[in-house]
């Protein structure tokens, strides 16, 4: 009987030990093949993970460009962020005649996207924006990279006409001349943002000639859009002045003292 007993009470600890390892062996399971449900904002993020490291597009008026700048880059994609997290635009149709810039984004993990600029901003294919402010900055911090005498330097000689004005006097350049002056602007370099005294001084004196870019020749006479007009005022002091009609950001200055040499008010060849 008492062995019986015994048997009884061994029998019912394996029982309960058999039990233990067959939960234990069962939530071991069950954890590896648990399914995390994501919600839309964080699939949004974990699929937009990667950041941009390189843009290259094509402007209908300033031509070709690139963008590998850190803090351009860093611009871009938070301007682009707010655009996913805005969700698509509705009712807009394919990108169509209204664009003026086309290129693509390289991302950090290999992956290339499309994109358009015009009224709105194309990202793959997709539309975002309503022409707000929104679309204009992601616009001018890209356009940025070419309103410079570097790139000015590359489109100066297939311009429709560069006009030199001086006091009373205005003529148009001759080939040759654009081909001198696109040299002499590769050399500008900014003016350092932290030397306030040289764009005071820059920012209080009158030009001493001035030079009107226009890219490409009238739909119709006499009437030219300011996306296709660029500015150039030189100083007697060695400093150029460049704006972009077709932005807002106003202008930036360079200093050149070859090309403030050649073309003040005092030589115009």
């Amino acid at each position: 009987m008492r062995r019986t007993l015994i048997w009884r009470v061994l029998c019912l600890y394996g029982l309960l030990l058999l039990g233990c390892v067959g939960m234990i062996s069962w939530n071991a399971r069950a954890d590896r093949e648990v399914s995390v449900i994501e919600s839309r904002e964080e699939a949004q993020r974990r699929a937009d993970v990667s950041l941009p490291v390189r843009i290259e597009f094509q402007d209908a008026y300033l031509g070709q460009g690139v963008i590998d700048e850190e803090e351009s880059l860093q611009r871009v994609d938070e301007l682009r962020r707010k655009f996913l997290s805005r969700g698509a635009a509705d009712g807009v149709p394919d990108v169509g005649n209204e664009v003026r810039m086309t290129g693509h984004i390289v991302y950090l993990n290999g992956r290339t996207q499309e994109f358009a600029l015009g009224s709105r901003f194309w990202l793959g294919g997709v539309p975002y924006g309503s022409g707000n402010g929104d679309v204009q900055n992601i616009m001018r911090t890209i356009l940025s990279g070419l309103v410079t005498p570097q790139h000015l330097s590359v489109i100066l000689p297939h311009a429709a006409e560069v006009r030199w004005l001086s006091g009373g006097g205005t003529r148009v350049l001759a080939p040759d001349e654009c081909r001198r002056l696109a040299a002499a602007l590769l050399q500008a370099e900014p003016l350092d943002k932290f030397d306030k005294q040289l764009q005071f001084e820059v920012r209080q004196m009158r030009p001493s000639a001035h030079l009107r870019i226009l890219l490409h020749a009238p739909e119709r006479p006499g009437v030219h859009l300011p996306d296709d007009v660029l500015n150039l005022d030189i100083y007697e002091n060695g400093c150029l002045a460049l704006q972009y009609l077709g932005d807002t950001s106003g202008r930036s200055l360079w200093s050149a003292p070859e090309v403030c040499q050649d073309w003040s008010g005092g030589r115009s060849s």
